[in-house]
């Protein structure tokens, strides 16, 4: 049973270099890091050690995938993939890659238990960028947080979303910031208007 859970969101991606700068939507699909980015998982590789979790849990966009390699880079700390704490799609670098694409770009991780697409995707376009209905993002957010209470792991590290981890804690966490929760007395806040994209 897992008794802790640390939530990190992912270093700078090029998508949020370009948003900090233009205001308006860059259309990068699955926007990786910048190389800033990858300085800020190496900078919090140490600290995540410090916290000896058992496993990190990585979402399967490209940012959060490579965060969490940076993370556990030297040290023998198992990455899981798990597609159910992806970010909330409203723009087009929450929209991810098919698992065979990022098993090529990532060939030590496994992604062969993922749909394809598994990001929210009901136009049938794995290019459009479909606004996922926000009970739609709020139940994945409940049953999240259920499938962590049950893992067997006394303690996690979470590499995700600034949107999603938001709804689940209330927070908005910077890149590469980390969260500390309980998941057996935490209790998901009510949604407060969109924080921006």
């Amino acid at each position: 049973m897992t008794n802790i859970i640390h939530l990190i969101r992912h270093g700078q991606s090029t998508f949020n270099e370009a948003w900090e700068r233009e205001k308006v939507d860059p259309m990068i699909i699955d926007a990786p890091l910048t190389e800033r980015g990858h300085d800020q998982a190496a900078t919090l590789r140490d600290q995540v050690a410090a916290l000896q979790v058992d496993a990190i849990i990585a979402s399967p966009l490209t940012r959060a995938l490579q965060t969490a390699s940076r993370l556990a880079e030297g040290t023998d700390i198992p990455i899981h993939v798990d597609s159910l704490h992806r970010e909330y799609v409203w723009s087009s670098c929450d929209i991810g890659r098919s698992p065979k694409h990022l098993s090529q770009e990532f060939p030590d991780l496994e992604f062969g238990h993922l749909s394809d697409p598994w990001w929210w995707c009901p136009s049938g376009n794995p290019h459009a960028v479909d606004q996922e209905p926000s009970f739609v993002v709020m139940n994945r957010v409940h049953a999240f947080l259920n499938v962590l209470k049950a893992r067997p792991e006394r303690s996690l590290a979470i590499v995700g979303h600034c949107t999603f981890f938001w709804l689940l804690s209330g927070v908005l966490l910077e890149n590469c910031q980390l969260l500390t929760l309980n998941p057996h007395t935490h209790v998901v806040p009510e949604p407060s208007p969109a924080p921006g994209a």
